[in-house]
């Protein structure tokens, strides 16, 4: 897990090149837990910055707050201060369960948030921050069209020995 996440993250730092956020699929309960433990290991390793946010039951408005550090009044000032928080500080949001969140249209977040890296280059930024999305397999699969491209995406028998 380490050195793949150590890979993309270097990757992530060349400028010019494309933003990936990665995706671990997690097919069970048991493998979600088992996988937010093996990112957390990982990070603590690298001695990165992280912030796990657990999406399942939670709002759009409650992620947001969870990702800042403090509760927001809006969505609108949400997404701000999380787009300020990706760009500028090193630091890497781990989302585990947005398929489970409250959120309406939960790929139109997942994809606001994903470009909000890729498209910092348009501004002659690169992102401080990187987005680790722990999730099903089938939301991925059903919004591959959408938000499929923006991911590094590793599979359970690489990550969960």
């Amino acid at each position: 897990m380490e050195s793949f996440l150590s890979r993309v993250f270097d990757l992530n730092k060349i400028c010019g090149a494309n933003m990936q956020s990665i995706y671990l699929p997690a097919f069970c309960a048991a493998q979600f837990s088992s996988t937010e433990t093996s990112v957390v290991n990982a990070l603590k390793s690298l001695g990165r910055h992280f912030i796990l946010v657990d999406a399942w039951g939670k709002s759009e408005r409650d992620i947001y707050s969870a990702i800042i550090g403090k509760s927001v009044k809006t969505i609108s000032l949400g997404w701000r201060a999380t787009r300020e928080q990706l760009l500028l500080n090193d630091t890497i949001v781990v989302l585990s369960g947005i398929s489970q969140s409250t959120i309406n249209k939960k790929v139109g977040f997942v994809r606001g948030l994903i470009k909000t890296l890729d498209d910092a280059h348009f501004e002659n930024i690169i992102p401080a921050g990187n987005l680790i999305f722990i999730d099903s397999p089938s939301f991925l699969e059903k919004n591959w069209d959408v938000i499929g491209a923006y991911f590094a995406v590793s599979g359970p028998a690489y990550y969960m020995t």
